[in-house]
């Protein structure tokens, strides 16, 4: 999940206080794609099979990336309308 600045602190707390239901497998820099740890220098941008945006807690479409989206360039405005959920 890729989340706007101004929410992600909250939710890194409320994974870390909930590990079970909602685990936390890297936390990366604002504004970096290139993942570290889990996957090194996966691109989380181009690296995933399916991608789902939604706006205001509606499904917008599912992508195969989202180098191009106009939701990343919304994350990049540090919106909290929208965010990324990556299908198991």
């Amino acid at each position: 999940m890729t989340l706007p600045k101004d929410i992600a602190y909250d939710f890194l707390l409320f994974a870390q206080r909930n590990p079970r239901p909602c685990p936390l497998l890297e936390v990366s820099d604002t504004g970096e794609r290139l993942l570290k740890y889990i996957a090194r220098e996966a691109d989380i941008a181009t690296d995933i099979p399916k991608y789902r945006i939604y706006e205001q807690g509606e499904l917008k479409g599912e992508y195969e990336n989202v180098v191009e989206s106009t939701c990343v360039l919304a994350l990049r405005r540090d919106t909290s309308e929208y965010h990324h959920e990556f299908p198991a």
